[in-house]
């Protein structure tokens, strides 16, 4: 209380008043209240990639701290005294960071080259933030292909990095075949769940390269054919 600006104290013998920034209707809410004490930044650009649907919240949680780059890879944690070998579990490259890992790594450069062609796509090989920027702009949309690429960008980041931490902290490895198998099976698990995806060419092979029914589809119409 001895730290309360002087217009917070509790005035006896006076009535309580609410004070703070009301909404654009005059009437206070929780959301003014939230407004007017978040720190607000600039928008990022890449927000719709990880937050909102499609997206799964564990998986967005751990892109959103490879985005910062406050995954703590092997780079950091010897920046921060905790590591004397920051070599990368997958193929013992000396200095592992983001922009190995996502996915210059040649274990994780194989993993994310077959999700792309499950996809039917093609990326170039950039540094991770740039790759970022990349997915950024070739998922923008809601058919059913940029749904699939977004959910494979997100969830082969999430189990490379739970697969390199399985091998450090656990001492157990899987093979890439095994790491891709589970990329598959979470984007299939989270399109299962969906429904009226918008119809573009090219589903048809979508849906039976990912063994998804047309019933996630808009309905009462025809799938276009590509």
């Amino acid at each position: 209380i001895s730290s309360s600006p002087l217009s917070l104290l509790p005035s006896f013998g006076s009535p309580d008043t609410p004070s703070g920034k009301l909404a654009a209707d005059g009437d206070f809410s929780i959301q003014s209240a939230w407004d007017c004490w978040r720190d607000k930044g600039p928008k990022v650009t890449w927000s719709k990639l990880i937050w909102g649907p499609p997206s799964i919240p564990r998986v967005s949680f751990i892109v959103w701290l490879a985005i910062y780059e406050r995954l703590n890879t092997g780079d950091r944690l010897k920046t921060c005294g905790l590591v004397t070998n920051p070599c990368c579990p997958f193929c013992q490259d000396p200095e592992e960071n983001h922009s190995h890992l996502f996915f210059r790594c040649i274990f994780s450069a194989r993993i994310w080259g077959g999700i792309l062609a499950k996809c039917k796509s093609n990326w170039p090989s950039l540094p991770w933030l740039e790759t970022v920027d990349f997915a950024v702009r070739s998922t923008r949309g809601t058919s059913l292909k940029m749904v699939i690429l977004k959910l494979s960008f997100l969830c082969t980041v999430y189990h490379i990095w739970m697969e390199r931490n399985s091998r450090i902290f656990n001492k157990a490895q899987k093979p890439e075949e095994v790491v891709t198998n589970s990329i598959i099976q979470m984007v299939r698990g989270r399109l299962l769940s969906m429904e009226n995806v918008k119809i573009s060419a090219g589903d048809n092979w979508l849906l039976e390269e990912w063994s998804v029914p047309p019933k996630i589809l808009q309905q009462h119409h025809t799938i276009a054919v590509g």
